[in-house]
């Protein structure tokens, strides 16, 4: 975790997170994120993640198990 908060990214996809939404929630938070977005995992395996910071339009258009789709505008660019 010491890595993505020092290795700043505007946004972020986490794949095989092994956490449930709530758990993401304070993932998000912990590294400084605006937003999020999930997808559980099944079982104990899979999860998806995508984190970003404002100052992006993001909008999910699609996901499941194994992905997220999402169309992303630079707000004011």
């Amino acid at each position: 975790m010491r890595f993505l908060q020092t290795q700043r990214s505007e946004i972020l996809l986490l794949c095989e997170t092994k956490t449930v939404a709530a758990q993401m929630n304070k993932v998000h938070k912990k590294l400084n994120y605006d937003h999020y977005f999930s997808v559980n995992r099944i079982g104990m395996s899979g999860s998806l993640a995508l984190l970003w910071n404002s100052g992006y339009d993001l909008q999910i258009s699609s996901y499941s198990k194994r992905h997220i789709g999402a169309i992303i505008k630079q707000e004011n660019g």
